[in-house]
């Protein structure tokens, strides 16, 4: 017959052994019985844990409770209004689909490109989600040309591939056109443009046709000189 695990000393998660209780652990219908030892957490509360709990393979035992007393108190920091990447956080909402863990709420960010997605809070301040992938695609246009000539261009800090007239609008993109987007929100039509990584809102719109005009006459004013300027420097 094989000896007793001695966990004495070990740790798991905040949590070390410290000695094995003297009573056995019973289950609440009496059924499962084990051992169970007393565990300092590194907050430095003292638990008596059951031994399947501190092992087991899925959700293990890793704190005397503090560790989701702090991941409640994290996740409901407010991060409206904060940047992460080209994220623009706008509000808390519902995931599409809860977590592994059961976290059913993220929030709702804009790029800096215009499309809107919903994030969970640690893809956001991990870093793990820093766009919707747009920065990507200026990236892989950028290095188009392994010669070096770049038909893409970067000018006066701007992606040239990224502000030329007649790129499709995101799929994800319900007004057809890039930096329009419907804000349920205000229940507007909201237009906006992007320049030298930085956003520039036009307004908000009772008619999509209006908000379609204001960002048409803001790349006329903001990307035609310097697709301009830029052909002309290439001539």
């Amino acid at each position: 017959m094989s000896n007793p695990l001695d966990l004495t000393g070990r740790c798991f998660g905040r949590l070390t052994v410290l000695r094995l209780h003297p009573e056995p652990y019973v289950s609440p219908s009496g059924k499962t019985r084990g051992r169970q030892w007393i565990c300092r957490c590194d907050c430095g509360n003292e638990v008596t844990v059951s031994q399947r709990s501190l092992t087991a393979k899925s959700h293990p035992a890793g704190s005397c409770g503090c560790l989701r007393g702090e991941s409640a108190r994290a996740s409901a920091i407010d991060l409206t209004g904060q940047r992460f990447g080209r994220w623009l956080v706008l509000g808390r909402e519902r995931l599409p689909k809860p977590l592994a863990g059961g976290t059913a709420y993220g929030w709702r960010c804009r790029c800096d490109c215009g499309s809107e997605r919903v994030i969970d809070r640690s893809s956001l301040v991990s870093g793990r989600s820093k766009s919707c992938g747009c920065d990507r695609s200026e990236k892989a246009a950028e290095r188009a040309l392994p010669s070096g000539e770049n038909v893409f261009g970067r000018y006066d800090g701007t992606a040239v591939s990224a502000i030329r007239p007649g790129l499709r609008p995101l799929k994800n993109n319900v007004s057809g056109v890039r930096g329009v987007y419907y804000e349920t929100s205000s229940q507007r039509w909201v237009a906006s443009i992007g320049l030298r990584r930085e956003k520039i809102k036009l307004g908000r719109f009772v008619d999509k046709e209006d908000a379609i005009l204001a960002r048409k006459a803001a790349e006329e004013k903001y990307f035609a000189p310097i697709l301009a300027a830029y052909e002309a420097e290439r001539a």
